[in-house]
């Protein structure tokens, strides 16, 4: 198979349209909550926001109301005030999607934990996009902070998950994102609306956060068909609401079937011809 082939880059570009889709997001995961049997756990959406202010006044304001709580402000910090009260029943699961440059986004998520005041983020663009550590973490935590959510603003490396610390590639720490050499035509591993997902349902799963660092054991080249092959094709199998809205933004005559084997044969015959060598001397 041509690993440059023009079909792979439209069939994996609609995935990452689909997996924008608020309501998908929030079929997947309270399905998972309850396939996992974690009545302890709640699901508050996808925060859609914008960053306003100057650079000394930054503050994130909602584009989009969010209907997974019942109480509404376009202000980050009155929105986690009066939300407040739901935020300490249960550990909640969100994902925050910051819009940014023409409609361009990135996505972080986040677990809350109010037992233990504990804010944990994965952004899996470190090293890609500054958009999640430089204004939606500190933004996020500030507003917690301020309603006494969470102990301090400061940001410690064991609550900020998505860095492979362990894995120094090209001089750098990188996310687990990667944007290199690629044999498709895609400019960068553009999942951060998928990773964010996936890490909350294998978080779910495994109720711990190791497997955080077997995906950062992979070479990064090779990293987006962790998402290829244990999200994207299982998914579009077995997930019926994924497959219509997949289709949707396909706007292709393929079926589900047709996609499913073209993508697996992709998936099969060039994840180990990726190029392994340095891209940035």
């Amino acid at each position: 198979m041509d690993c440059k082939d023009y079909r792979i880059v439209e069939l994996i570009q609609a995935f990452i349209y689909t997996m924008n889709d608020k309501s998908l997001r929030t079929d997947i995961i309270k399905y998972h909550i309850g396939k996992y049997g974690h009545k302890d756990m709640q699901w508050l959406g996808t925060w859609i926001v914008e960053s306003t202010g100057s650079l000394q006044k930054r503050t994130l304001r909602f584009m989009q109301k969010n209907d997974q709580l019942p109480c509404f402000d376009d202000s980050i910090d009155k929105y986690v005030c009066m939300n407040k009260g739901k935020l300490l029943e249960k550990t909640s699961l969100f994902t925050v999607c910051i819009v940014y440059e023409m409609n361009l986004v990135h996505f972080v998520s986040f677990i809350y934990d109010p037992q233990h005041k504990k804010l944990t983020s994965f952004d899996p663009g470190v090293e890609l996009y500054h958009h999640g550590q430089k204004t939606i973490l500190p933004l996020l935590r500030r507003a917690f902070f301020r309603n006494k959510l969470i102990q301090g603003t400061r940001i410690v490396p064991q609550e900020n998950l998505g860095r492979c610390t362990q894995y120094t590639f090209c001089g750098k720490k990188w996310g687990v994102q990667y944007n290199g050499n690629h044999f498709s035509n895609l400019p960068a591993d553009s999942f951060c609306q998928t990773w964010t997902i996936f890490f909350l349902i294998t978080f779910l799963r495994t109720k711990n956060f190791e497997f955080v660092a077997e995906w950062c054991d992979k070479n990064p080249n090779q990293r987006e068909f962790i998402i290829i092959k244990k999200f994207m094709l299982p998914f579009l199998t077995r997930f019926k609401t994924m497959k219509h809205i997949y289709l949707h933004y396909l706007k292709s005559d393929y079926d589900i079937k047709e996609v499913v084997n073209i993508v697996k044969t992709y998936s099969k015959e060039c994840d180990k011809r990726v190029s392994i060598q340095c891209p940035l001397k």
